[in-house]
């Protein structure tokens, strides 16, 4: 038919897998980094403009974030196999090609908002243009789909767990 292959019509194909693989793991640890910290100066600076406000407490992380973390072992793997793959694959590989990174950051950004966490939402912004960035800069979706797995098994597996035992 003369169409591209299904690899090339999602960018998968990487001309040097090894170094993007190396790259997506070092963007997604520094990606989580650059969230956390702007997800803090946001909060740091809404407590600076009301000058009080109550401290969060366990009850109110969402519920969603709550059974996620929860699960097994073998599911929270699942999720986030399937999300890294899924997610970058249609935000980056399908919809960034089309409508623009700007787009597709805020669609990604406001396909999480189920999770009922609007100062998670800010984090989420972050990571994903960072992705988007990742993507226009390397040519392939390889390097993003490796730090959104990244990205997520940190907060699934260590942040998340950590804040809520601390609550």
């Amino acid at each position: 038919s003369g169409r591209r292959s299904v690899a090339d019509f999602l960018r998968i194909r990487s001309r040097r897998p090894a170094a993007d693989l190396g790259a997506g793991v070092l963007i997604g640890s520094l990606g989580w980094v650059l969230t956390i910290t702007a997800t803090a100066g946001l909060v740091g600076l809404w407590f600076a403009l009301r000058r009080s406000a109550p401290l969060p407490t366990s009850s109110d992380a969402s519920p969603l974030i709550t059974w996620l973390v929860t699960q097994p072992i073998a599911v929270r793997i699942g999720i986030v196999l399937s999300a890294m793959v899924v997610e970058e694959l249609f935000f980056r590989s399908f919809l960034q090609t089309r409508v623009g990174a700007i787009a597709s950051t805020l669609m990604f950004t406001a396909a999480h908002g189920a999770y009922g966490e609007p100062l998670g939402l800010v984090g989420i912004l972050v990571i994903s243009s960072v992705l988007s960035l990742t993507f226009a800069t390397f040519g392939n979706v390889l390097p993003c789909i490796i730090a959104h797995g990244t990205f997520d098994a940190i907060q699934m597996f260590v942040f998340i767990p950590l804040l809520l035992r601390a609550a």
